[in-house]
């Protein structure tokens, strides 16, 4: 059985991670928003759509286990 003690250090290092997270979603929001606004413009659909897609995926990997380290701590 896991232990759930929390230590000041992990919840430091697990808060660190999910700040981090929000950053970096900010940032690829801005960029999502620059390819919505140039798709509109251009009525086409920009090729980097597929790849922020795919970063949208592995960010929420990250979010997710960031928030496991949480609860099992």
């Amino acid at each position: 059985m896991a232990s759930r003690t929390e230590t000041p250090v992990l919840r430091k290092k697990a808060l660190a991670e999910l700040f981090l997270i929000r950053r970096i979603l900010a940032n690829h929001a801005n960029n999502t928003n620059q390819l919505a606004k140039w798709a509109n413009a251009q009525r086409a659909f920009p090729e980097e759509a597929g790849r922020i897609y795919r970063d949208y995926s592995g960010i929420v990997a990250q979010l997710n286990s960031a928030l496991r380290k949480l609860q099992d701590s």
